[in-house]
């Protein structure tokens, strides 16, 4: 054995140790720049530049994008001074109020509570009037329109109901599909299974000790983002009376102008008594306008009255050019006047009248408030990337959600349709965190351990050495679901969680990000706003609430339910990225369908206050079939993805098990074509064990009439997913074994040269598995000894003696782990040296920390010359103060996008960035 390879392996040890540190600030660095304005002179129109300008609160301007408005319309609207902001906008773009008034989101519609308007004419009156007293006409009460368009239609009720409802469907409701297939732009994915949006975001995190830190992952799924669950119930049908609902104007006759409001109104339609009445007032004079009597409808799973709806659409009072539905005349203090009705697309139940069964049954589509939904309350879509499992002991059926956002249903023990066994789930009581015992635990075969409580919270992460992650929620009852209130680690950091009216604090030390939610335009859901982070950079979301209907019976008509997709995310860069959807229905079993949202392009846009837009890094998605739909028979379906460069199809087998297990995807085949060259690359899998991982990798390369020679790689596993062979393109083949109890490593064979195998063996210790010994011979377990390497580890797992064995000595590489951080990072580390002169030296290197981040502080080398470290709140370094006390300067300039970086001399580079971060 050579120094040379003893030296080798102590210097990749060393950087091991310290890359993740030193390299943490200049990541941060780099990724967290924002950027800088166009070259473009015109300002770039933003929420935090209107806000300023206008004296607006950015909350407003969210609310009113969440509408459906553009910046660019709000923009004209503040400009028009001292008009009415809202009105304006109203005026700019009428078809925003239009189509809100066609979808009915609102808490009020789910709770079935009455929409119409319930009030009392005199006390109308009164609140115009106050002391003084109206003049009703005698025949107040039986004046009926004069020219009455709007009558009560006879509808026809079906002879039979809906007799049963798709089982199939139901069972399969709460399973996910689940596949690792998304093309990734940074934190955003975009599923090319499903056309799914994802994005995801670190606020939080923590280091942890021995590698067992945590990032609080802010997650955002487009496919997760329902206003309701979806269910079906056994109900009878009943007798009813409906009217449309009716808003008025009031006009002079002969003038056709509209009377102001000082002078008298005419009311929307409203229950007085058993009436359905408007109430009409001018000067000191007041009449009724009376609805005639509406027809009695059977009514099941309000049939009739979304037929009614369809008559009687939402048109808009305000709009010259609107048509009522109905007028009337009227002469009131001696003046001849008309008012004026128009439908609100509403339809109202008669409360007085008294609704009666008629027997007839059948099922219908219901919708029920979401499961776990109040286990997080930072907005509609969003989540943290946290375990847990559900269980929903009212249908027996329960499912465990692993990091990363893949479910599988649960039986005993067992993850249905989990394809490898390096997971196992059991009974477990061991540990208490707070208020919290767990039930279940969840093993990987690494050591580590997940533990969940008895209502399926995620309470602790374990390793082998008993280093812990642990999770705290804020109710007292162990069988009630409780929100997150902290995460802590091992050495005493702590992310705790303040949960406010419309916002939440993540705070951890000097930093907090905060997130500020707003309720979506009916005033239901919340909605993730914007999220600041510490230094005070905002990130702003805006959401389109979309309809997606869905039936399960079979029915006439489909059950509206909603989803608030997130359609622009506007950066601290001054750029936005705005998403396209396209609506398509989905099978969801026999013949249960939805409504649902899939991505169809997504770029980055700067807009500026000329009315000029700057758009680049455009992606466009064509699907051809559907990956997230049900039938029970194999499939297949293909996704193009096309930036403009590139076009590169994703194709897929769908493979159909039975009715109570999830699919198996199979990526069969990946083309890419930019119009010059063409490379496909073919997969083959292990079907009959369903292992989604490919057996065999086949590369071809097009260019013209030419081709390149296929290029196949080979792979096989055991069923805990650890890779037995690896053949590459070149016919060599490396071999893997593993431990028959602990199914870790134990041995590698591998290719070396001149015919020749190195073959790699790993000794563990027992409980922990740690490495305990790695020896290297030549071509197999019988061969030449050519390198051999220990280790010991502290309490933690932390290696504080790494013996290197040389032929004429033994090489030990030391670690102290210091007390003042609780042996979480290496504080020294001491290497046995021999010099020119066969002289034995150790050179002893030490290191300093942050403990709340583990950034590096302070490095002092072996002759005692020191580093310093400085950062800022991000964690981007600001200063780097070297031995000879020259420093590096870096100043963040957010707001104009750049960094400012002074070196030792005193050169000074500005590097600055567009709002699309290109330099």
């Amino acid at each position: 054995m050579k120094n040379k390879t003893s030296w080798l392996i102590i210097l990749c040890l060393f950087i091991q140790l310290i890359a993740p540190l030193t390299q943490s600030w200049a990541v941060s660095a780099s990724d967290t720049v924002t950027a800088s304005p166009s070259s473009n002179n015109q300002e770039v129109i933003t929420l935090e530049w209107l806000s300023r300008s206008y004296n607006i609160s950015e909350i407003t301007l969210l609310e009113e994008l969440n509408k459906g408005y553009t910046l660019l319309e709000i923009y004209s609207a503040l400009q028009t001074g001292n008009q009415d902001f809202k009105e304006t906008l109203k005026k700019i773009n009428p078809d925003v109020e239009t189509n809100l008034q066609k979808l009915d989101y609102s808490l009020e519609a789910y709770e079935k509570k009455k929409a119409e308007v319930n009030f009392d004419p005199q006390t109308v009156s009164s609140q115009v009037y106050r002391q003084h007293e109206l003049e009703l006409q005698d025949n107040s009460q039986t004046v009926v329109s004069d020219t009455y368009e709007l009558q009560g239609r006879s509808l026809t009720s079906s002879n039979s109901y809906p007799q049963s409802y798709d089982q199939l469907a139901m069972k399969r409701l709460d399973i996910k599909t689940d596949a690792p297939f998304s093309t990734s732009a940074v934190n955003e994915n975009i599923s090319v299974m499903n056309g799914s949006l994802q994005l995801q975001t670190t606020d939080m995190t923590l280091p942890g000790r021995n590698g067992l830190g945590f990032s609080l992952n802010r997650i955002y799924d487009s496919s997760n983002t329902s206003y309701y669950d979806k269910d079906v119930e056994y109900i009878s049908g009943y007798k009813t009376r409906y009217y449309p609902g009716l808003d008025t104007r009031l006009f002079y006759l002969y003038a056709n102008k509209q009377v102001g409001t000082n002078q008298g109104h005419s009311s929307k339609f409203g229950f007085s008594n058993a009436s359905y009445v408007s109430f009409i007032q001018f000067n000191m004079q007041g009449n009724y306008w009376v609805y005639p009597i509406a027809d009695i409808y059977e009514e099941f799973d309000d049939d009739v009255k979304d037929s009614l709806a369809e008559g009687w659409p939402y048109v808009n009072p305000d709009d010259p050019n609107s048509r009522p539905v109905s007028t009337k005349s009227v002469q009131l203090d001696g003046v001849d006047l008309m008012t004026k009705a128009y439908t609100t697309g509403q339809v109202i139940k008669d409360p007085t009248f008294q609704n009666y069964p008629t027997y007839r049954w059948g099922y219908r589509n219901i919708l029920k408030d979401r499961r776990n939904e109040d286990r997080l309350s930072i907005g509609k879509g969003w989540s943290w990337d946290i375990p847990y499992i559900d269980y929903n002991r009212e249908k027996d059926k329960h499912s465990i959600h692993l990091f990363g956002g893949a479910s599988y249903e649960i039986k005993g023990n067992k993850l249905i349709g989990y394809p490898w066994k390096d997971l196992e789930l059991t009974q477990d009581i061991s540990v208490r965190v707070g208020n919290k015992t767990s039930t279940k635990a969840l093993k990987h075969l690494n050591g580590q351990k997940q533990y969940f409580s008895t209502n399926g919270e995620l309470i602790q992460i374990s390793d082998a050495y008993q280093n812990s992650i642990q999770f705290e929620y804020n109710n007292t009852d162990d069988e009630k679901i409780g929100q997150l209130v902290k995460i802590k680690d091992s050495i005493g950091n702590e992310i705790n969680i303040v949960y406010g009216n419309s916002s939440v604090s993540v705070n951890m030390g000097d930093k907090t990000v905060k997130y500020d939610k707003i309720k979506d335009p009916k005033g239901n859901k919340e909605l993730l706003s914007q999220v600041t982070d510490p230094l005070g950079k905002k990130t702003s979301y805006i959401y389109s609430i979309e309809n997606t209907p869905f039936d399960l019976v079979n029915a006439k008509r489909m059950k509206n339910n909603y989803s608030a997709l997130l359609k622009e995310v506007h950066h601290p860069t001054m750029a936005k990225t705005v998403y396209t959807y396209e609506p398509f229905s989905r099978k969801l079993g026999s013949y249960a369908k939805e409504t649902v949202n899939r991505v169809k392009a997504r770029e980055d846009v700067i807009t500026y206050a000329d009315g000029t837009e700057n758009k680049s890094n455009r992606v466009d998605y064509t699907y051809s079939g559907d990956g997230g739909s049900f039938q029970n028979s194999n499939s297949s379906f293909a996704t193009t993805i096309n930036n403009g460069r590139t076009q590169t199809t994703y194709s897929y087998d769908k493979v159909y098990i039975d009715d109570n297990t999830p699919e198996v995807f199979y990526n069969t085949q990946i083309k890419q074509d930019d119009g010059v060259t063409q490379t496909t690359t073919a997969m083959e899998y292990n079907r009959t064990n369903r292992w989604p991982s490919p057996t065999k990798t086949t590369t071809k390369t097009v260019q013209g009439a030419s081709s390149s020679t296929e290029q196949v790689s080979q792979r096989t596993y055991d069923e805990y997913g650890n890779v037995l062979t690896e053949t590459d393109p070149a016919n060599t083949v490396s071999t893997y074994q593993y431990d028959a109890a602990t199914h870790l490593l134990s041995s590698v064979t591998a290719p070396a040269t001149s015919g020749l195998n190195s073959y790699m063996e790993l000794e563990r210790y027992p409980v922990t598995h740690g490495i305990k010994e790695v020896r290297v011979k030549e071509n197999n377990a019988a061969g030449a000894l050519q390198a051999h390497t220990s280790y010991t580890y502290d309490a933690f797992g932390n290696p504080t003696r790494i013996t290197i064995k040389d032929d004429a000595q033994d090489i030990v590489v030391t670690n102290g782990y210091g007390t003042q951080y609780q042996s979480a990072f290496p504080t020294e580390q001491s290497v046995q040296v021999t010099d020119a002169a066969k002289q034995n030296t150790t050179v002893t290197q030490r290191f300093e920390y942050n403990p709340a981040t583990g950034a590096m502080t302070k490095f002092t080398d072996g002759k005692g010359f020191m580093t310093r470290y400085e950062y800022d709140v991000l964690g981007r370094a600001t200063k780097v103060t070297q031995p000879d006390s020259s420093t590096f300067r870096y100043t963040y300039n957010d707001a104009a996008n750049e960094i400012t970086t002074v070196d030792p001399t005193g050169v000074t580079q500005i590097t600055k960035w567009n709002p699309l971060g290109w330099k």
